[in-house]
Parts: C-alpha cells; structure tokens; sequence
C-alpha cells in the first residue's frame, strides 16, 4: 500500500518491553564427563595429578535404536481446512491431493497411536518449489502439553519431502503449525512422514536415553561402574576415549549443572571444558571434595544487534531461516513503500508479519528510504511520522527509527521530527554503541559507566541530544552507532569472516572487569542488506550482498563463541540519567557481565 502525504499528528510513544527469550550461550564450554574408576582429577592450576589428557569426539548416536518410518493413525487439522482438501490427504501417498488451510497459524496434527522416540518430520509442500513456507513443529505425550521441537522456512526447491530432523524427542501426537508462506497465508501440504525409533533406547545401565519429554535437550547416561552414579548433561557431541561418555559444548540455554557420584566424593559442576581419557575430568579451578560451582546465569558481556534493511525479501529467503536455526531475532528497519511493491526482490506485509509473530523487531525506515538532510520540512514529517503510522496500520509499533543511508542523524531539523515519534534512532559509522552514548574516554567511564568524550568539547557525558545551549549533540540517543557488512573488491568471505569477528569483539573489551568488577557499557550494531547465494556471478558486483553460507558461519560464531544477539527493542532510555540500557538489566552500573 502506498501512503499519500497526509497531516501528522505527534503520536505518543508507546514503549513495550520485551524480554528476549532463551539466548544465552556457552563459550566454546564442552559439557561432556567420563568415569571409568575410583580416580578423580581435575583440569586445574592446582591439581597435584597432572597428566596429559587424549580425547576423541564421537556422534551422540543411539546405541540400539534406529531411525525408521513410523506409521500414522490419524490426521486432525484446524477449524478452517478448506473443504475438499482434508488432514488425511497427506496420508494417502498421492501428490495430487493436499491438505489446505487459509490462515497464519493453522495447523496439522499426526497421530502415531502410542508414544514413540520421534528424530524427524518430513513434509512435502504444495507448491514447494516456488513457495517458502514458514512453520514449526512441535510434539505431545498427550495432546494437551506441547513442546516446540523444531521452527524454520521450507526451501522453496521441490515438490518431494523434505526432512526436518531435530533432537529426538518422545511423543505421541506431532503438530505442524503454519505462519503462511512466501506469497500468501495459505498452509498446504502434500504428504508427512514421521521417523522415529524402531527400538527406542533403553535407560539401563551403559546406555544413552532420553530424559524427560518435557526437557528435549537433555539426555541421561548410566555406566556400569558402581563407583558412578548417572550423568546428566545437555545436548551435543561426545568427547572420550574411555567406557561412558556425554557431551559437547551447550549450543541451546540448557545450562544445567553435571554431576557424578563415586567412592570418594560428590561433585557438582557447571559448563565447562570437560575432557577425559578414563577418569572424571572436571574443568575447575580449584580441587576439592564436595565442590559445588554457581549455575546462575549472568548477562553476557558480548552483545550484539542484528539488523536488517530495506524491507529486502532475500533477507527473508536466506537470512531468516538461519536466524530461526541459532534462535536469534533480528531488528528489521522496514521502508513501508517497498513492502510489497515488487514481489521479486521485497518482502510483502505477511512475510513482515510472519517476522513480527517470529519474535523478530519490525522497526522504522522511513517512507520511501530518501536522504532526510535533503527533505523539506513537510517531506521530513511524511517520511518520518508517516512510517510510523504505517506501522501502526499493521499492528506494529515502531520505536525506534533508522536513518536511510545514515544520513540526517548530524541535522537538529531531522533529529528534532525523529525525536517526536521514536524512542531511539540508529545512524551509521562505527559498529560499537556505548549505552552512555560517549564513550570511554575519560576515568570516569572506566570506572562507572559514564563520562564524556574528550573529542568533543561540549558533549553532555550522556545521551542528550542537546547541549546545554541548545545545539545538537555528536552521540546521543537518536543517532546510535551501526556499522554495514560491505565487501570491497577482492575481498572474499574469508576476509570478510575475519572483519566481521573483529567487529563484533569490539565492543566487549569494554565490558571486561575493572578494579574486580565488571559492568555493562557498549554493545555491537551490525547492518545487512541483500543477501545472496555466493555462486551467483553477481555477488562479487553488489558490495552489500552476503552469501548466506558467510552469514551461516558468522551466526555459528556468535553461537559458540558466547554472543547474546539482542534487538532494538530490548533497549530502553532512562530519561534521568541520559542513557541507554538493557531492559533485562536496566542498572548499568551493576549489571553482571
């Protein structure tokens, strides 16, 4: 829908909190113990029996199980499948009939008569080689208890099935819930197949089971040796070369503790190293009977937002199933004239919507994406109040605004109307934000959190916009530093991989403890436009194009390497003090890091 110059009305800013859920990561931390004796050594400074320490990584693997076909007895669907094409047409192994339900959110549901160990759900989808359907699956013991086992974006490359394989997860009912597609809000699927253990692992003594359905993710390991008692630990990888063995680093929030038991001690332990050749390896500083170390979770001092520009539909193909594969949400700063508009390079409003719902920020971007600094006093009100209430229009509600080609945010005209409408404002040119907007540059900071910068002489020591006699700031809160993912000529994502760790480590240095303690001060704000497939031969010429196996790697970096991606709108402005915060930590001062 395009929008005719109409007058503003200053809209009240309506400021929603939203905790970011389940996005704290291990730091390359391994989870994993093997006890094969009476010994117990530590991997510590002071353990009097150092030894060198072997280890292999092997597959978490079920030891008597394998996945297979597992049969369907029923099909049930929502209330608004189309007449015609019904729930058990999926079922009946003819490509020709479909189930068909117009709606986000409308579902399928498969019974398998009893429960079962599932690992996967194969779904093929009516016009699945064109169309990207958006859905999530999730199971039941009972059909009233659900547990999401799987969320992502169909590939739009096939009629046939495609195989969704997730932790395997015990269940009877399994539901696939749809968020439209990339066209329209229509659910259809052709045929489903559920995988599951023929022979589901048993919990008896030296093998590998599920544990509780209500925890997917964790798994439960008993050994033979009676000096040991179960081991329980999250998912991922195995490393040993003795007789029982669990566990890799935590690549989802599990953050439960390990434990062991033997003749001679009681241990507890958190995330961390844990690597053995046959005795119980526990990666701790220091070694003494009945230790316990502290589980609770502290706020990451590696921060990062994620945006996205331009309402661009690649950013949905590529980008959005890797974002939903690494749980993280992203800040879409939408331009409202371009959704829509050309379907074959722009998002329509229900893939923006089908974000929205994801848990994914929709932010502005202006009207028409123009230079602000250029714009007349009117065009400014247009483009930026305007954008605003074509968000509204939509269900959403945009606080904070981000300039198009980063220009403006150095114009008191241009920050004076976003300052009307938005909370906050996101620019351009370095990819470290401080949340007192200034920097480290005096002793203050370093010690508290705020300060001014000794590059400019009238800069408050905060986010004001304004300095005491009226002139408009360099760092406040409307003009939030972000720098955008380029490549010069030559560059290959190698190099591009390399720039992109060195940004967003900046700005954790700043986090690192000071005199013993440790405050939150600065976080990283990385951009993204096009993304692309890296064969294209028009990759090299578009210099804000990503391939999305470089985007893939860089998420994997922030995953295992201890990154919590935060959105805009985790972000707060505290008007007494000047400064920017995280919501989940709002004293800046004391947040732990």
């Amino acid at each position: 829908m395009n929008f005719n110059k109409i007058n503003i009305i200053a809209i009240p800013l309506v400021i929603i909190i939203v905790i970011i859920s389940g996005s704290v990561f291990s730091s390359i931390a391994v989870f994993g113990i093997v006890s094969t004796n009476n010994n117990t050594n530590y991997n510590s400074s002071n353990s009097t029996n150092n030894q060198n320490v072997s280890s292999k990584i092997i597959q978490a693997q079920p030891t008597n199980g394998q996945c297979k076909n597992l049969p369907i007895t029923n099909v049930v669907a929502s209330d608004n499948t189309e007449k015609g094409n019904t729930a058990k047409n999926v079922i009946d192994s003819k490509v020709n009939l479909r189930w068909a339900a117009n709606g986000v959110g409308s579902f399928i549901q498969a019974d398998l008569g009893s429960i079962k160990t599932i690992c996967s759900l194969g779904i093929a989808w009516y016009k699945g080689d064109t169309r990207h359907y958006n859905f999530d699956i999730s199971v039941s013991k009972d059909g009233n208890a659900y547990t999401k086992a799987f969320s992502g974006t169909s590939t739009g490359k096939t009629l046939q099935i495609e195989n969704n394989t997730f932790r395997e997860i015990d269940g009877r009912y399994i539901k696939v819930t749809v968020n439209g597609n990339s066209e329209n809000d229509w659910a259809s699927i052709t045929e489903m197949r559920v995988d599951g253990l023929i022979n589901p692992p048993s919990s008896s003594t030296g093998q590998l089971s599920s544990s509780s359905p209500s925890s997917p993710s964790q798994m439960k390991l008993s050994t033979n040796n009676t000096n040991t008692g179960n081991l329980t630990a999250s998912n991922g990888p195995l490393i040993s070369n003795g007789s029982a063995t669990i566990n890799k680093n935590n690549a989802t929030t599990n953050q439960n503790a390990l434990s062991i038991k033997n003749s001679t001690s009681n241990l507890t332990a958190s995330n961390g190293p844990l690597i053995s050749n046959g005795s119980a390896t526990i990666n701790k500083n220091n070694a003494t009977n009945n230790i316990k170390t502290n589980t609770s979770v502290t706020t990451p001092k590696k921060l990062v937002v994620l945006a996205f520009d331009d309402s661009l539909k690649s950013q949905y193909i590529f980008a959005k199933p890797i974002l939903d594969k690494y749980g993280f949400k992203g800040t879409f700063f939408t331009v409202c004239n371009y959704v829509g508009r050309n379907n074959d390079s722009k998002m329509n409003w229900t893939q923006i919507k089908t974000l929205q719902k994801g848990g994914h920020d929709i932010e502005s971007h202006t009207m028409n994406h123009k230079h602000l600094s250029k714009l007349s006093d009117s065009d400014l009100q247009f483009e930026i109040g305007q954008s605003k209430q074509c968000l509204a229009d939509h269900g959403i509600n945009a606080t904070v605004f981000g300039y198009p080609f980063a220009d403006g945010s150095d114009k008191a005209k241009v920050v004076d109307v976003v300052a009307k409408y938005y909370r906050l404002a996101r620019t351009g040119g370095d990819p470290t934000q401080f949340l007192n907007c200034v920097g480290p540059n005096n002793a203050q900071n370093n010690q508290d959190g705020s300060g001014s910068s000794s590059s400019t002489q009238n800069q408050p020591p905060d986010c004001r916009p304004y300095t005491s006699d009226g002139k408009l700031t360099t760092a406040n809160r409307y003009s939030i530093r972000a720098l955008t993912q380029q490549h010069d000529s030559g560059t290959d994502d190698t190099e591009m991989l390399q720039k992109f760790i060195g940004y967003v480590n900046t700005a954790a240095q700043y986090n690192n403890s000071t005199n013993g303690t440790a405050a939150l001060k600065a976080f990283a704000v990385l951009k993204y436009h096009e993304f692309m497939d890296g064969q294209n031969k028009d990759y090299r010429k578009n210099n804000l194009a990503t391939s999305g196996s470089l985007f893939e790697t860089e998420m994997k970096y922030l995953r295992d390497n201890g990154f919590k991606v935060i959105r805009m709108s985790d972000l707060g402005y505290d008007a007494k003090k000047n400064l920017i915060f995280l919501k989940s930590c709002p004293d800046v001062k004391t947040c732990p890091v």
